[in-house]
């Protein structure tokens, strides 16, 4: 862990009630209370009111991967979408950089306090979305980057995010998280194709299998996400009928989020031995899961997703799970 801890500013906190909270965040089963921010604060509709894009993937990208998430932010910012994504090395770091290079706005939802720098190798990008865009999260300052704080950053990630595009995904990549959480919180989960020979693909060539949308461009974002008619009305701060902007409608208050995105939450406390045990019984597929322990499918995919990742069960093609 490579972490520096940045003493420029104080957090700016947002509760679900207030009105300038992001709508969208707050339409989830359990949305940050506070939500923390960092930069241009006094700028909030310019960031919760348009367009919002989630942009992630892999860490240890290739090369064309990454140039790949550099444009796609960048002509998508071009285009009004504000480009969202994790701060992380990689694609993450790619796509908030090209949303800067085109002058557009970029929120980094980031896994520890606001005032930590993490990765320490992208604090210049930090420092730069700092002055130019927004540093968003939940966590305390000082609060260091634990493993564990990350699937619990994805719900705010993709919460925040009209949809979410995957660029690059192993089979075990934390991306894949914020996939599954997009889908469970009525998000559209966009996927960009890579080589079938190459293991870093598999992820996300896997979400284009199982349905996903593909994206070659930015047009095809557009096409895939007709952000008027579909999100404005959600996208609108409840006060702002008079707010400038072609692509709005009025809203509801805060405290009525839409039923038409139903939202989930992810805790990471619940042990994964009991999930082990009824797949052992043959309780096997997510909704009886869900049924079973009387917990949202959202937190189940996340939880399930970690173990997978440690070898302790493995998800078929049809979608149940298995003791590994």
């Amino acid at each position: 862990m490579s972490a520096h801890r940045v003493e420029d500013q104080s957090d700016i906190l947002l509760h679900p009630t207030d009105p300038a909270y992001p709508r969208l965040l707050a339409c989830i089963e359990d949305p940050p209370n506070p939500l923390r921010m960092r930069g241009l604060t006094a700028d909030l509709p310019a960031f919760f009111c348009a367009p919002t894009i989630g942009i992630v993937g892999s860490r240890a990208c290739r090369m064309d991967a990454e140039a790949f998430a550099r444009r796609l932010g960048r002509d998508l910012a071009r285009s009004g979408w504000v480009v969202v994504s994790g701060l992380a090395r990689g694609i993450d770091a790619a796509a908030h950089q090209g949303a800067l290079e085109a002058g557009g706005r970029t929120l980094a939802v980031v896994g520890c306090g606001l005032d930590v720098a993490y990765p320490r190798a992208n604090r210049a990008l930090r420092e730069a979305i700092g002055r130019r865009g927004l540093l968003v999260g939940e966590y305390p300052p000082g609060t260091p980057p634990w493993k564990q704080n990350f699937p619990a950053r994805n719900r705010i990630l993709s919460g925040l995010s009209c949809g979410v595009i995957v660029v690059e995904a192993s089979e075990r990549s934390g991306s894949l998280i914020t996939a599954r959480l997009a889908l469970a919180q009525g998000r559209e989960v966009l996927a960009v194709p890579g080589s079938p020979l190459d293991g870093r693909s598999r992820g996300s060539n896997a979400l284009l299998r199982d349905g996903a949308g593909l994206v070659q461009s930015a047009a095809d974002v557009a096409e895939a996400l007709p952000w008027s008619a579909s999100w404005a009305p959600l996208l609108r701060s409840p006060n702002s009928e008079t707010d400038s902007g072609n692509n709005s409608a009025p809203g509801r208050r805060p405290d009525s989020a839409p039923e038409s995105v139903p939202g989930r939450a992810v805790r990471t406390s619940a042990p994964g031995s009991a999930l082990e045990g009824l797949i052992d019984q043959g309780v096997q597929v997510v909704d009886a899961l869900s049924a079973a322990t009387r917990r949202p499918v959202g937190e189940l995919q996340a939880e399930l997703f970690g173990l997978e990742q440690g070898g302790r069960i493995r998800r078929l093609a049809d979608g149940s799970y298995r003791l590994a």
